[in-house]
């Protein structure tokens, strides 16, 4: 055996007797301690390139989690989407989790605090958002149940908010083409229909033809 570097990025060929050479990078040389003349097995090769594959679909996950937090599916399809193999996956999501890199629990939680509080999303809505990046049913019930603690008094705000960003908007619809509107817009939302149903029916918005 023997070894070249190649390039600025720590990057090792190792050129080996029997097999072909490899480039692997320096931890690779360094966990297996290869040096020239050293000896290896067709196992041995099997896992240093294994390692290797573990060790770059790592350097990947956390150049995505350092952009912004990550949920365990995204990582799990971003990873994939390079052609990484599931078994090198699972074993750099064991690592993620184990290093705290990744807690979906926490990630769902300030995602859906976002929703709420910047976007003005119902609960329905928020359920919908968090199952499509990955949350299971008893995570997002378990989440939405804390945060929506006072779910009808928290979507009536939610809806005059809404309704106060629209109100020109809705001055342009046709008179009986409003409540529709409004119902429909709710709803998008993630609003009940409990709650749309008593702000059709109870309240009045400034600059709004009360035709409602």
């Amino acid at each position: 055996m023997s070894l070249r570097k190649v390039g600025r990025y720590n990057k090792i060929e190792v050129i080996f007797d029997r097999f072909e050479p490899f480039i692997f990078s320096l931890d690779v040389v360094n966990k297996f301690k290869l040096k020239k003349g050293f000896q290896i097995t067709i196992r041995d090769l099997f896992d240093m390139v294994l390692f290797q594959m573990v060790y770059d679909a790592k350097q990947e996950a956390l150049r995505l989690i350092a952009r912004r937090p990550h949920s365990e599916q995204e990582i799990r399809k971003k990873l994939a989407k390079k052609n990484i193999e599931e078994n090198v996956i699972d074993l750099v999501i064991d690592f993620l989790i184990e290093n705290k890199y990744i807690d979906d629990f926490s990630y769902f939680t300030d995602y859906a605090q976002w929703l709420i509080e910047r976007r003005f999303f119902g609960r329905s809505r928020v359920e919908q958002e968090l199952l499509k990046r990955g949350a299971d049913k008893k995570m997002l019930n378990n989440i939405c149940d804390n945060l929506f603690k006072e779910q009808e008094k928290q979507e009536l705000e939610f809806a005059k908010k809404l309704l106060g960003k629209r109100t020109a908007t809705i001055n342009r619809k046709a008179p009986e083409k409003r409540k529709d509107y409004i119902y429909n817009m709710l709803s998008r939302y993630g609003i009940s229909s409990k709650v749309i149903r008593q702000i059709l029916e109870k309240y009045n918005f400034p600059d709004v033809d009360e035709t409602f």
